[in-house]
């Protein structure tokens, strides 16, 4: 358990987009508006909703528009932080990249989806003294696109293949970890769900919680299309 909650939130917000066609030729996935604003808004939001004092983008494909974006922008006078990658890092490559900027502890949010946890929740997740990550996991009825996670308590012991079907845990993409992770990353570019959390898995440092909270990915089209009338609904304050 962490004496104190970070104060770093880093977005992985280098991806391609690929599966949701032309919506993506000119603007970056995390940048595509959904319910009259940029998708990373709202996540924005929701990550100072937590408590977070600096937010670190870590940009890629197209990542000038997002730097660019919120270049001037605060929120509630909280800094952004945008760090673009020369070539093709992966999740975990770019942290590789940012090393310099990131705290000893920070959390974690892909910058397609949202799923509305409690940050201090998922800190104070059950875990050895020797703990480098924890996740945050919900059970689906159809893991089939995501992939499944095994859990022996709160301890993750492995990772089943995307096309499983029943009910499972799926990682929800978001995370807390330890800088000390960044030993695990050998190279670039490198994943940190292919790469990175089978090595944990086996060294015993790789935790995980489940939670019941609001959770959506824009990722593919019929996601995207859901998202247009959820995310007003759930940040009817924006």
């Amino acid at each position: 358990m962490l004496k104190e909650i970070p104060t770093q939130c880093v977005v992985l917000v280098g991806g391609k987009g690929t599966r949701l066609g032309d919506l993506t030729a000119q603007t970056p996935k995390p940048l595509l508006t959904v319910g009259g604003l940029p998708f990373l808004d709202y996540l924005i939001e929701y990550i100072q909703d937590q408590g977070c004092e600096s937010i670190l983008l870590l940009a890629g494909h197209q990542g000038a528009q997002i730097c660019e974006h919120y270049r001037t922008k605060t929120r509630r006078g909280v800094p952004i932080e945008c760090v673009i990658e020369r070539e093709p890092a992966g999740t975990a490559g770019s942290l590789i990249l940012a090393r310099e900027r990131l705290h000893e502890q920070f959390f974690v949010c892909n910058g397609d989806s949202i799923f509305k946890i409690d940050f201090s929740e998922l800190a104070s997740i059950p875990s050895a003294a020797s703990w480098q990550a924890k996740l945050a996991l919900r059970r689906v009825t159809n893991p089939g696109r995501y992939g499944s996670v095994a859990l022996d308590g709160s301890r993750v012991t492995g990772f089943c293949e995307k096309g499983a079907t029943g009910e499972s845990l799926i990682n929800g993409g978001v995370y807390v970890f330890r800088k000390s992770v960044l030993e695990s990353i050998e190279r670039t570019p490198s994943s940190l769900e292919q790469d990175v959390f089978p090595k944990l898995i086996k060294s015993g440092t790789l935790f995980a919680g489940q939670f019941d909270r609001f959770f959506i990915d824009i990722g593919v089209p019929t996601d995207f299309d859901r998202a247009q009338t959820l995310m007003p609904h759930e940040f009817s304050y924006l």
